[in-house]
C-alpha cells in the first residue's frame, strides 16, 4: 500500500524534517512524496521524492499540507482518499485572503480533515464549524495509516 504526500518542499524546516524522519522508518507502507519546488533536504530521503506535477495520475491516497495543493489534490482522479493535513494555521495570521480558500476546502464533503494537535483541531472546528477526522502529531505515519 501506498500514501502519498504533497507538500511545498523538503527546506530545513519542522515539515520537512517530521515528515522525512516518518517516511524514512516506515514499514509495511510505501510512501511517496511529492513537491512542489526543489530545495535542499532536511535529512536524506530513503523514498521517492517527485515534483508535484507527477502526482495528476498516481493512485492511492492523498495527504496535502496546505491550500493550494489541497485544491490540486481535489482534481487528481486516481485518488482514493483526500486528506487535507492543516500542519499550520495560516487563516490566523492576519492575512484575510487565506480565509475564503480554507472556508471553501473544509466545506468539500470528501475531503477528510486532519489536525497537527489539539489546540489546532479546538480552532478548525470553531472557526469553520467542521468535525475534524483524527489529529496526527507531526506526521505520525500510524495517525494517517489508521484512516485508509
Amino acid at each position: 500500500m501506498n500514501i502519498n504526500f504533497l507538500v511545498p518542499n523538503l527546506k530545513n524546516s519542522q515539515l520537512g524534517l517530521y515528515l522525512l524522519q516518518e517516511c524514512n522508518k516506515a514499514r509495511g507502507v510505501s510512501p511517496i512524496i511529492f513537491v512542489e519546488g526543489a530545495s535542499t533536504f532536511t535529512a536524506r530521503p530513503q523514498v521517492p521524492v517527485m515534483n508535484v506535477a507527477e502526482a495528476w495520475h498516481q493512485e492511492g491516497p492523498f495527504v496535502a499540507t496546505t491550500p493550494s495543493l489541497t485544491q490540486k489534490m481535489l482534481t487528481f482522479p486516481r485518488a482514493t482518499k483526500r486528506i487535507f493535513y492543516v500542519w499550520d494555521l495560516y487563516w490566523i495570521r492576519g492575512n484575510k485572503r487565506m480565509y475564503e480558500p480554507y472556508l471553501y476546502l473544509f466545506s468539500q464533503p470528501e475531503l477528510h480533515i486532519v489536525a497537527r494537535s489539539e489546540s489546532h483541531r479546538d480552532l478548525i472546528e470553531q472557526s469553520f464549524n467542521v468535525e475534524v477526522d483524527a489529529i496526527v502529531e507531526n506526521f505520525g505515519l500510524a495517525g494517517f495509516i489508521k484512516m485508509l
